[in-house]
């Protein structure tokens, strides 16, 4: 009776275990392990021994008899193809460890977590990464986000250039308000983005939060003014209305009403419409904004007409105004 050595090569989760021939021929191993590459069919029949065998996704499939899919037993086993394998080594970034004979990956590389592939050692922000080791070779205060496998600053720390720095400024990635407050007062974390919280709006060059402010108060960007409309404006430290609007108040607030002047050019109602809800005065008429019935046109804009009033009426091709109290008109046939 022949006597066959049985050698166990442990690598992680994986086991090979290789016994002769005379034993049935038996070799088990794990799929994720024996990878056996290909590009066309003929490929796999040359380096399985396998009946039924393809080429997909360029790595060699078996099946059994009855179609299942089945491990391919290699005709010749080699374990160059993950990192610690035995020399030579096919794997991008490996060389070959003389003095133990297996494949290491090189200095600005170190073995991915399924020992398939060398991934650089260091990682910058925003770039691909498997694990924090690599994130943290880089800048301290980063990680590696495990869903979207990139390097990124750590919770309370906002990315600048290529520096993760404490707390978050607006308009970057937060993950609670606390992080915004660090840096910039009276914002907020909403939605995963620092914005300042209501009642302030964001100055210009993101750098703080201005208070909103009302017609005639103090500002000094316009942005502050926004509550009165688009037509609002900080000038000299006030805010104010533009030249093409004008103030009006309404319950109690004033705000920018863009100015609308009878005989403006119009192509519909709307145009001669003001914004705010309360009674419009204008209609487009040929092409004008004129006053509706009810309203008459003093210096441009439409005012509501009170009786007594001036009438102009034609008798017989002469013209002749009267001053009404009482107005009505009986048609005889």
């Amino acid at each position: 009776m022949k006597f066959y050595q049985i050698f166990p090569l442990f690598f992680l989760c994986w086991t090979i275990t290789l016994i002769n021939a005379d034993m049935a021929n038996v070799i088990t191993y794990h799929r994720d392990l024996v990878d056996i590459p290909c590009e066309h069919e003929a490929d796999c029949h040359k380096q399985v021994t396998d009946e039924f065998t393809i080429c997909h996704k360029k790595q060699c499939t078996c099946y059994d008899k009855s179609g299942q899919e089945s491990l391919c037993k290699p005709k010749i086993f080699t374990s160059a193809n993950f990192v610690g394998g035995s020399c030579p080594c096919p794997i991008n970034d490996t060389v070959c460890d003389q003095t133990r004979g297996v494949c290491i990956c090189t200095e600005k590389f170190t073995e991915s977590l399924d020992k398939k592939s060398c991934i650089p050692k260091v990682v910058r922000l925003n770039e691909k990464c498997e694990n924090n080791g690599q994130c943290l070779k880089f800048e301290l205060n980063s990680e590696c986000d495990l869903n979207a496998k990139v390097c990124v600053c750590q919770q309370n720390f906002t990315q600048i250039d290529d520096s993760c720095q404490k707390g978050a400024t607006l308009g970057t990635r937060c993950r609670a308000s606390a992080e915004c407050l660090e840096r910039t007062p009276n914002s907020v974390c909403l939605e995963h983005k620092c914005i300042c919280e209501i009642g302030f709006v964001a100055r210009k060059n993101q750098t703080e939060c201005l208070p909103e402010t009302q017609y005639g108060m103090s500002c000094s960007e316009s942005g502050q003014c926004h509550r009165l409309g688009s037509g609002a404006i900080c000038d000299n430290g006030l805010c104010v209305c533009d030249a093409a609007h004008q103030n009006i108040t309404l319950g109690g607030s004033t705000i920018c009403e863009k100015r609308i002047s009878v005989g403006d050019t119009c192509k519909e109602h709307q145009q001669c419409f003001h914004s705010h809800p309360l009674e419009q005065t204008m209609e487009c008429i040929g092409g004008h904004c004129q006053c509706i019935e009810g309203f008459s046109d003093k210096n441009g804009q439409c005012e509501k007409s009170n009786c007594p009033c001036q009438i102009e009426v034609y008798f017989y091709g002469k013209e002749r105004s009267f001053t009404l109290y009482s107005f009505s008109l009986s048609f005889f046939s």
